[in-house]
């Protein structure tokens, strides 16, 4: 089910809406989508890659038995979020300015993710954010979201049913109908 996530926020981050969108707010749009593999730690190993960037890391997920071949999944997804740190530590309207958009990219990003719909997949909803500083480049901001499903590809090598890949789309729309709505931005064309 990761490649399945993977892809679709990969497919929409850098979709020509998604460009339309960041592009209309003045922002610069999503140049690199990556798996995460800390790159941003290890660039002088890394192939170039261009900014802004964003890499996906599958983190913690909790996997509860449903039945055979099924499990109930707790997922959580962080999207790193690298740009040019243009800000300057000299206060004043310019550098503002520029610092801000920063954060106005960050949240950008965050309504284009938490748009995104994964067939048999609730929503994705925001549960964290952090500020990694700690690599001496650019500062990467960092936002974790959670999901809800039920996995019904589980492979126990032989004794898989192909016919139960689609078991569970009720009980997982049933799963996941009282998650909050993260409706954030009213001007939004990715909330639905």
């Amino acid at each position: 089910m990761e490649d399945i996530i993977y892809k679709a926020l990969e497919t929409e981050l850098l979709s020509q809406k998604a460009i339309d969108y960041l592009t209309n707010k003045g922002l610069k749009p999503v140049k690199t989508v990556a798996l995460f593999n800390n790159q941003y730690r290890r660039e002088s190993e890394e192939k170039a890659y261009d900014l802004p960037a964003v890499f996906i890391e599958f983190s913690t997920a909790t996997y509860l038995p449903q039945g055979k071949n099924t499990e109930e999944v707790q997922d959580r997804v962080r999207i790193h979020i690298e740009q040019k740190n243009f800000a300057s530590s000299h206060s004043n309207s310019h550098n503002q300015e520029i610092a801000l958009d920063v954060l106005r990219h960050i949240n950008a990003v965050h309504a284009i993710v938490g748009s995104v719909k994964i067939e048999d997949v609730g929503s994705i909803y925001r549960v964290g954010r952090e500020l990694d500083t700690d690599h001496g480049n650019a500062p990467v901001h960092i936002y974790e979201y959670g999901m809800q499903y039920l996995d019904c590809s589980t492979d126990k090598y032989g004794e898989f049913e192909a016919s139960g890949a689609n078991v569970g789309v009720t009980a997982t729309k049933q799963l996941v109908q009282n998650l909050p709505d993260q409706s954030s931005e009213p001007d939004n064309p990715y909330i639905v």
